[in-house]
């Protein structure tokens, strides 16, 4: 004689951040016959980051009877331990067990074998270096440097790197997008910054992504912008400048003072072009006298440029111009 039967379980877990989490279980049978065969309510309470406390009480239908537990877990760096504690009143039975919690897992960037908190498995997880990237190619290589003591940031959690430039981030939500930065305030200098704002990551329960996280120097750019009119050059206060990177975006903008000075300031490394603001400059017809360009290495560095501009209509036809000079200085200002 054969018999069939099919069951399930049913989870509703309460959602958000609240310390307080809550979870009603209901175990259920559809062949040979409907019914229902126990219920349960758990409900956590996380005193802390490290600590938590578990009650539940369940119910099994067929027996009558009633189970209660409770458990206090307190998570360490490497494991976490746990009492646990449960009486059921039909039976009249009782336990007590301490028990030890740890996961397995291995390290891609530093190419071993880790032992982690419990639920490793079933959360994911990444390995970042950060690090001074000196020639600009966004990968660790022998010229970088790694950088230690930098605070990396995840889902309102960050982890110091280690000696080696190295730190690990662990129990990431799985399929849920999650942003990894660097808290630029934990860089060793004021002059260095993330040469990306952050990496997007979808984890995957039980992989450890890798990642570099290049750092870069930043550096200032200056110089003095002059109007030219026949034979007359002066420094024109207001005119509005850009710093066009290699991809042709407007990365960087200035504003000329009294005296035609300009200054941009924390600037990555790259190559960029110094342009006028297109919508003043075709409002006040200025041009450029010719193209100016500066290229910003991976080195702390303060470059000087200098600019000449003029009405695009004298420049085109090289004639002197009408007088407009104070007009469009004012204008600009």
């Amino acid at each position: 004689e054969s018999r069939s039967r099919l069951f399930g379980n049913f989870d509703l877990t309460t959602l958000g951040r609240s310390r307080t989490r809550g979870r009603l279980s209901l175990g259920y049978q559809i062949l040979p016959q409907l019914d229902i065969n126990s219920a349960a309510l758990e409900v956590d309470h996380a005193l802390d980051e490290d600590t938590a406390i578990r009650g539940s009480v369940g119910y099994l239908f067929d027996t009558e009877s009633v189970q209660v537990g409770l458990s206090a877990v307190r998570a360490f760096e490497r494991f976490s331990l746990a009492l646990d504690s449960s009486y059921a009143f039909e039976r009249k039975e009782h336990s007590l067990g301490l028990r030890l919690g740890f996961s397995f897992g291995r390290d891609p960037l530093r190419g071993g074998f880790f032992i982690a908190r419990p639920g490793l498995s079933g959360s994911g997880g990444a390995s970042i270096r950060a690090f001074r990237d000196l020639d600009g190619n966004g990968v660790f290589g022998p010229g970088d440097t790694p950088l230690p003591d930098v605070s990396i940031v995840a889902s309102n959690r960050a982890v110091p790197t280690d000696a080696t430039g190295l730190a690990r981030l662990g129990n990431l939500s799985p399929g849920r997008s999650a942003s990894l930065q660097i808290d630029s305030s934990s860089l060793p200098d004021i002059d260095l910054a993330p040469a990306t704002e952050g990496i997007e990551i979808v984890p995957r329960p039980g992989r450890i992504e890798a990642f570099d996280f290049p750092i870069v120097a930043l550096s200032e750019v200056e110089g003095s912008l002059s109007f030219t009119q026949g034979g007359s050059t002066k420094g024109v206060s207001g005119v509005r400048l850009k710093l066009r990177n290699a991809a042709g975006e407007d990365a960087y903008f200035s504003r000329t003072e009294i005296d035609g000075y300009f200054f941009f300031e924390r600037v990555k490394p790259g190559a960029y072009a110094v342009t006028l603001d297109e919508a003043q400059a075709s409002r006040l017809n200025l041009c450029t006298r010719q193209d100016y360009t500066v290229e910003v290495g991976y080195e702390a560095d303060l470059l000087t440029r200098d600019i000449a501009i003029g009405l695009c209509d004298e420049l085109k036809v090289a004639e002197p111009g009408s007088g407009e000079l104070e007009a469009a200085g004012s204008a600009a200002q």
